[in-house]
């Protein structure tokens, strides 16, 4: 287990380097949320096309995998919820409660995770469950943000089916399906374009950290770490044991459900009536502590699958 997190140790430095820098002012935060735009709508989608349409997915890919994701999905969001509702957690904190609960940073720290540990396969098969996970979430984060309030959600809607991230993971799923290969010109070209993708992204989430704000509602942020880091990956690993379901994509659909909240869910949150204090407090102390749950999951899923 030690050679475990011996292997996703480096993922956690970098995001330490992302975290020094910022808090040390080699960084400013205009440099921080220009890096993670740069990521999110450039180097990670060349990632994304370029090693998913040079793989034949079809040969890992199984519908079952993809049933099992939305159902855990789901069923954390419902527990959630009525967890939240059984609390009597105020009205503007039970969306962003159960958002915290179910909503994880796939592409910043589950592909990541499942490169280091899996390599090239890691990418290409967490890119395809990517590509039907992050629209799926993101409208279940819109409805409970806005079933508990009043908010402005149709260019959230837009914005969760036609960003940078699903197109390319698309785009390249269309290309390995249907055989279509890239001129060598622009393969080359996507590759050099996402050499930066995965140690921004890490540097990214390190220097949107705020270690200040975990003593915000300590319950609550505790309470949706656990639903995260603990419950989600355990509820998907049920399902899996359920249907018999045993392959390398099973794996690495652990290693996604298993990410903690994404940055994301604080724009979510201040953008619709949420608590986005929550949302960051959540996000700083669940992202420092999955380092021990991924450890866990990985040594678990090595064990057993």
């Amino acid at each position: 287990m030690f050679n475990i997190f011996l292997t996703i140790l480096p993922i956690f430095l970098v995001i330490g380097v992302g975290f020094i820098l910022k808090r040390f002012s080699f960084i400013s935060d205009s440099v921080v949320n220009g890096n993670n735009r740069l990521v999110f709508n450039v180097f990670l989608p060349a990632l994304l096309i370029d090693k998913i349409s040079t793989s034949n997915i079809s040969q890992n890919f199984n519908l079952k995998i993809l049933f099992i994701m939305y159902g855990s999905v789901f069923a954390v969001f419902i527990i959630s919820c009525l967890i939240a509702l059984f609390l009597k957690v105020s009205k503007n904190d039970i969306g962003t409660f159960a958002m915290n609960s179910f909503r994880g940073n796939f592409a910043y720290m589950g592909i990541p995770v499942a490169y280091y540990v899996f390599s090239d396969a890691g990418v290409v098969l967490g890119s395809v469950l990517l590509a039907f996970i992050v629209p799926f979430v993101n409208v279940i984060s819109i409805f409970s943000l806005t079933v508990f309030s009043k908010s402005y959600y149709k260019k959230v809607i837009k914005d969760s089916f036609l960003n940078s991230i699903v197109i390319a993971s698309l785009l390249g799923v269309f290309l390995s399906a249907y055989n279509i290969a890239l001129p060598d010109v622009v393969s080359r070209f996507l590759k050099i374009l996402s050499l930066p993708a995965l140690p921004l992204a890490l540097i990214g989430i390190g220097a949107s950290l705020k270690f200040k704000e975990t003593i915000k509602k300590p319950n609550l942020m505790l309470l949706s770490s656990f639903m995260k880091l603990i419950i989600l990956p355990l509820v998907g690993i049920l399902l899996l044991r359920l249907f018999s379901v045993e392959s390398l994509m099973a794996k690495i659909l652990i290693i996604m459900l298993a990410a903690p909240p994404a940055t994301l869910n604080y724009i979510l949150a201040q953008q619709m009536n949420g608590n986005e204090l929550l949302a960051s407090s959540t996000i700083c102390f669940s992202t420092i502590f999955s380092f021990i749950t991924y450890g866990f999951w990985i040594y678990y899923m090595q064990c057993y699958f």
